[in-house]
């Protein structure tokens, strides 16, 4: 915290200008803490506004390339160094709740994890990731705050590829795992917070480049969100709502979403993607798989009661539009409710997803959510049924 501080101290005593309006007005001086760590925000925004106007900016700005180029390096600077003392600040949950009542949340996202300018400062993204995952590790208390911020899509982006470095994308993806992890079950937000667009983001993500633990902790933030959406899609004695009801141009409308999203992920790459946790020596995350597809055929099974809509290829193709794993475009035919098991996934190179749950299952104190996965039918849904609501 010394270092970063006198970092932080020297860049701004050297580049008066590139610290901005640190403090607002109505900050009692003597308020030191919150002084403090309302500084270190307001230079986050500062620097990322600044960063903003330069790159906007026409020839009649003034700035010679050379004193451009210096002033960015010392925004960014400025930036860096203010995240990793907030990082650093955001040690304890009475911390982290300080931090998210002075406006933490809406500084992350909005001026570094989807700021434009983070595109080319992998250092602000890696530094920015560390921070939202330190705000989400209290998440039964920060993480409604985090997602009104608009965390989820923006964590997505940064852990599928924006951040274009392994430790940034691995931060970003702890956050998304930690924050629906912790979050209370009677959290309406959560099950809404990502959207099919983002989702698409994760399942189209070049796996040969992707670190297994950010693969891993992207799947668990998937298994864990996967059965809160199905438990608010089914709502009791409604039937799936098909997924072109409430869609006007090219706004789709929340519970419409949803059920594209769970559609995306009852597809092999959907499934395969969750699966990956099943390859892992840890009953733990088995469990969370096995949990996981079990309310996604929970879903499939009411879908196909209900009968699927004749008029849901219009709504998939606004929605999820001609992106896939295989770089084809989207189908123009409904998706087909298929059982998880039975869209030929793989956990691995060549071994399928039921082989390796048979092989689970055959190993001492195999999980009940395992056998119950591997069943088939009429009791395999009723036990399918209940998973969403034991997570």
């Amino acid at each position: 915290a010394g270092s970063a501080a006198a970092e932080l101290q020297q860049l701004l005593a050297s580049n008066p200008g590139a610290g901005g309006p640190l403090v607002g007005e109505g900050q009692a001086a003597g308020d030191g803490a919150r002084s403090g760590a309302a500084t270190l925000l307001a230079a986050v925004s500062s620097a990322s506004a600044g960063l903003r106007a330069i790159a906007e900016a026409d020839q009649e700005s003034g700035l010679d390339k050379e004193e451009e180029k210096r002033l960015m390096l010392a925004l960014a600077k400025v930036r860096v160094a203010s995240i990793v003392c907030l990082t650093l600040l955001a040690s304890s949950e009475p911390r982290v709740l300080f931090l998210v009542g002075i406006g933490a949340p809406r500084v992350v996202v909005e001026d570094v994890l989807a700021c434009p300018s983070t595109n080319f400062d992998v250092a602000a993204l890696v530094a920015g990731g560390s921070f939202a995952r330190n705000l989400c590790m209290p998440a039964h208390l920060t993480g409604e705050a985090m997602i009104e911020a608009g965390a989820v899509d923006a964590l997505v982006m940064a852990a599928s590829g924006k951040a274009r470095d392994q430790n940034g994308a691995a931060a970003a993806a702890a956050a998304l795992r930690l924050l629906v992890e912790k979050l209370p079950a009677s959290s309406t937000s959560a099950p809404r917070a990502l959207t099919s667009q983002a989702l698409d983001k994760v399942l189209s993500m070049s796996l040969v480049h992707t670190h297994p633990f950010v693969r891993v902790e992207l799947a668990r933030f998937l298994a864990l969100l996967l059965p809160r959406v199905v438990n608010d899609v089914l709502q009791p004695g409604e039937a799936p709502p098909a997924p072109s009801d409430e869609v006007t141009g090219d706004k789709v409308a929340p519970r419409t979403d949803q059920v594209l999203l769970l559609r995306r992920l009852a597809e092999k790459r959907g499934v395969e993607f969750i699966g990956f946790l099943f390859a892992s020596d840890f009953p733990a995350l088995h469990d969370q798989a096995a949990l996981a597809l079990l309310s996604l055929r929970s879903f499939l099974q009411q879908s196909e009661e209900h009968g699927p809509s004749e008029e849901c290829a219009p709504a998939q193709s606004a929605s999820l539009g001609a992106s896939s794993s295989e770089g084809q475009a989207a189908s123009a035919e409904p998706l087909a409710l298929v059982d998880p098991l039975d869209v030929g996934a793989l956990v691995g190179e060549s071994k399928t997803l039921a082989d390796r749950l048979e092989e689970l299952t055959q190993s001492p104190g195999a999980l009940p959510s395992l056998s119950r996965l591997l069943q088939r039918g009429e009791e395999a849904g009723g036990s399918s049924s209940t998973a969403a609501a034991s997570v």
